[in-house]
């Protein structure tokens, strides 16, 4: 018979038995735990957070009364994201497929429908942990995607399953309007050349080429490293409303000049270049490396003026993607880029593919845009040299 176990949130003491399930080799090879870690890293399960809560279950009865056997926690994200929540858990190998696993999973959903009630729930898992995705499957959990080579295990890259939960039915366009908006796209995609300059002359055209300091001449710029002084033509690029509707910020919470110049200055875990043409800013992208087992792995966000305001869009995002593949590539050895767009920036799909980046994933209601809950679409390239 299955044992009784009571969930409750975590508490001080149960740090230490948490730290012990999550060093087990059993555990480490089916999540990213890693046996290095170190048990203060864990305190912050027991800090007060309105945007995080650990729960621990423990023996009910019996000679071990009280032993913490499994500990499983969920995060709100911030933002654009605040509906989303993520689900980790863990269980003591000495208690596989004996119902703790469910009994934290009950728990987890519950806690989060009754305070958050968050839209969507995600987690990431390995194909192989058959035990788990049939877990997460039994609560309604959905494969999205596969992304691959995301992590290190016994010396090689894994692949992990995107499984996510919808609890509300959230609003959006219909497939069918989805169709229709990416075929028109399409047909538009087709109509530009390589550097997505129409080939349409007259007034179109120049309509396209109205942007910061964008005349009928072609601009003529640089990727380069933002500099701390540049930090109010950046602050720029990050106000523009094309730029604002399709990054994660909030329009009211767009850095400002003090904070970017600050960032430039001490960030040390990142990598940024910037398109810039006499002073203004026209597009960014920023490299952010992995830690631990997925320290070979890096995120790429990319922020660029959108081609119905600025002509030489196409330019300036094919560039920085240079310019940051190469940076992976060539100098600092990442095996797997990865990044998200939209499902409606239909312009920059060509690019990526032409730089090695291939969808892997759509992540239902992952983002919130101009009132609508809008699927993201996951993008990733694995080096042929690493």
């Amino acid at each position: 018979m299955p044992p009784r176990v009571n969930v409750r949130f975590v508490r001080k003491e149960d740090i230490e038995a948490i730290h012990y399930i999550l060093t087990r080799p059993e555990v480490m090879w089916g999540t990213l735990q890693f046996p290095s870690r170190r048990l203060p890293s864990l305190n912050r399960m027991v800090e007060s957070s309105e945007d995080g809560f650990s729960l621990v279950a423990e023996l009910a009865e019996g000679p071990e009364k009280g032993r913490v056997v499994g500990n499983a926690g969920m995060q709100r994200g911030v933002g654009r994201k605040r509906h989303v929540a993520g689900l980790g858990i863990s269980v003591d190998p000495a208690y596989h497929g004996q119902g703790i696993g469910t009994a934290l999973m009950e728990a987890c959903l519950d806690t989060a429908r009754r305070w958050w009630s968050p839209l969507r729930m995600e987690l990431d898992v390995y194909p192989d942990n058959e035990r788990a995705v049939a877990l997460y499957r039994k609560f309604g959990f959905e494969v999205e995607g596969r992304k691959r080579g995301v992590a290190i295990r016994q010396g090689k890259y894994v692949d992990t399953l995107v499984m996510s939960r919808i609890e509300l039915a959230g609003s959006g366009p219909s497939e069918s309007q989805q169709a229709e908006v990416e075929a028109t796209a399409s047909e538009a995609s087709e109509a530009n050349g390589q550097d997505g300059e129409s080939n349409v002359p007259g007034p179109a055209k120049e309509a396209r080429e109205m942007g910061p300091g964008a005349g009928r001449e072609r601009l003529e710029g640089e990727v380069r490293p933002p500099v701390p002084a540049g930090a109010p033509n950046i602050r720029k690029l990050y106000e523009n409303p094309g730029v604002l509707r399709q990054s994660s910020f909030l329009p009211w919470n767009v850095p400002t000049v003090e904070k970017i110049a600050e960032d430039l200055e001490k960030a040390i875990d990142r990598h940024t270049f910037v398109w810039t043409s006499k002073e203004s800013v026209y597009g960014e992208v920023t490299l952010i490396p992995g830690r631990f087992r997925m320290a070979r792995m890096a995120t790429v966000s990319l922020l660029c003026i959108p081609p119905d305001t600025c002509y030489i869009a196409r330019t300036v995002a094919r560039d920085l993607l240079r310019a940051v593949v190469d940076l992976a590539d060539n100098w600092l050895g990442f095996h797997r880029l990865e990044m998200e767009t939209y499902t409606d920036e239909l312009w920059l799909f060509d690019i990526l593919e032409r730089m090695g980046f291939r969808q892997e994933a759509r992540l239902r209601k992952a983002s919130l845009r101009d009132g609508v809950f809008e699927d993201r679409l996951v993008w990733a390239r694995i080096s042929e040299s690493w």
